[in-house]
């Protein structure tokens, strides 16, 4: 958290230095700023988990386990049985890559999502499943992508990646927003 809090000071700093911002410049400023003061605000509580028995670690993002429903990606889901892997958290994704409100919503999504990894590794226990929306709330919140981009990589930056900011942007903090809620129910499912 301490780097992505230096990584949201650079841009920011970045941003401004720049005699004049794009529409998409200046909302990923904007983003970058909200995305800064929810994470100083929230670290402490992202950072609270249990004790982990098992590592549930995603480890590799690729075309196959990205779940899709129509042109959007649903999840991302890896069901293979987690490996450990040195220096990273023992727990990891299996969190909602959209929050659409179709088909019974984010909480559906994550319940379906954390049932399907249980039944593929039933060793991974209550506390580990609900931890691991807290680690990928707060690993979505420590990302800059796609905010850096028109400072790090400008010539990526076109229609859709400015409209992924936008959605991914308003994804992550409503996730954020629902966390405490989403916890309790999935924990009261998964007993």
């Amino acid at each position: 958290m301490a780097t992505a809090r230096d990584s949201y000071e650079g841009l920011i700093l970045a941003f401004q230095s720049k005699p004049r911002l794009g529409e998409f410049e200046a909302r990923s400023l904007q983003a970058t700023r909200e995305r800064q003061a929810r994470l100083v605000a929230s670290s402490a509580s992202l950072l609270r988990f249990p004790l982990l028995t098992v590592q549930i670690l995603h480890g590799d993002l690729s075309g196959p386990n990205v779940l899709l429903k129509d042109d959007d990606a649903a999840l991302f889901m890896d069901f293979r049985p987690p490996t450990p892997s040195p220096g990273k958290s023992r727990v990891w994704a299996v969190t909602p890559a959209r929050a659409g409100q179709r088909r019974g919503g984010l909480a559906h999504r994550i319940h379906r999502s954390h049932f399907a990894y249980r039944d593929a590794n039933p060793k991974a226990s209550a506390n580990d499943l609900v931890s691991s929306l807290r680690v990928g709330c707060a690993a979505k919140l420590c990302s800059t992508s796609p905010f850096s981009a028109p400072v790090k990589r400008p010539h990526v930056v076109d229609a859709a990646l400015e409209s992924y900011g936008r959605a991914r942007h308003a994804a992550d903090l409503m996730l954020l927003e629902q966390l405490p809620l989403l916890e309790e129910a999935l924990r009261a499912t998964l007993r």
